[in-house]
């Protein structure tokens, strides 16, 4: 019953009221993001911000907390909430994300609660491009993760950025042998090869496959994972 109190002294109150009891909230607004229950007010005193004073409050308290916040059931969505108070006051989110990448990206809900921010309506393309860069960097770790392939599906699929596939690929290249007898990389590799928006990204790694000596004869050979790969790219219809 106390959250919905709070929440409705923050939809009704004057904005010096709810300053103030910001003052004296804001402290533990991280905890109190966590609960069950808690996370409700949190959520409606984000939402409800509207002064300079009140936004500075959240972030600043709010800014050492991200990654844990992003990696809690309740937390992320406390973390989301803080989209919504513009590119200036939200970057904090993700200048945590790319800092803390494959901690926030291998958990459950920090995935998720990535892939939620960046197609949030709130997310600039510069943002997305910022942490895009990270992923990329971390592609294979991300790529050999049930987590973190999220992530990197959200950037090859659903992202408009340029050049991101061949981006993608050039970080694979030295790692082909490992993708392609993995459960989760073989998949990465097969959108790759699965696609004709970029053929630079196809092109670089068949080009690797094919004039690698001995690399598809390890792959061929696992029995596994390999065998079944190879199988699909030659079924490819992408492939010229």
């Amino acid at each position: 019953i106390g959250n919905t109190v709070v929440q409705r002294l923050f939809e009704k109150c004057a904005e010096d009221t709810k300053t103030s009891m910001l003052v004296r909230i804001a402290p533990h607004l991280a905890s109190i993001s966590v609960h069950k229950n808690g996370t409700w007010a949190a959520q409606k005193i984000i939402d409800t911000a509207k002064t300079p004073a009140q936004i500075r409050l959240i972030s600043d308290q709010l800014k050492p907390y991200v990654p844990p916040l992003l990696l809690d059931q309740f937390g992320n969505y406390a973390v989301q909430c803080c989209l919504r108070l513009g590119e200036g006051d939200n970057q904090f989110i993700f200048d945590a994300i790319v800092e803390k990448l494959l901690h926030i990206a291998q958990g459950r809900f920090g995935a998720r609660a990535i892939r939620g921010t960046l197609e949030s309506q709130y997310a600039t393309i510069e943002q997305q491009k910022y942490v895009a860069s990270v992923f990329t960097q971390n592609a294979y770790a991300l790529a050999t993760n049930a987590n973190g392939v999220l992530l990197l599906s959200w950037l090859i699929e659903a992202s408009k950025i340029e050049k991101r596939m061949s981006m993608i690929a050039s970080r694979f290249v030295p790692h082909l042998q490992m993708l392609c007898t993995h459960k989760l990389g073989s998949q990465m590799i097969l959108k790759l090869i699965n696609q004709n928006q970029d053929t630079d990204a196809q092109e670089m790694i068949l080009t690797r496959l094919l004039t690698t000596p001995g690399l598809l004869t390890e792959i061929i050979t696992d029995q596994t994972r390999g065998l079944a790969f190879i199988q699909k790219a030659i079924a490819s219809t992408f492939i010229p």
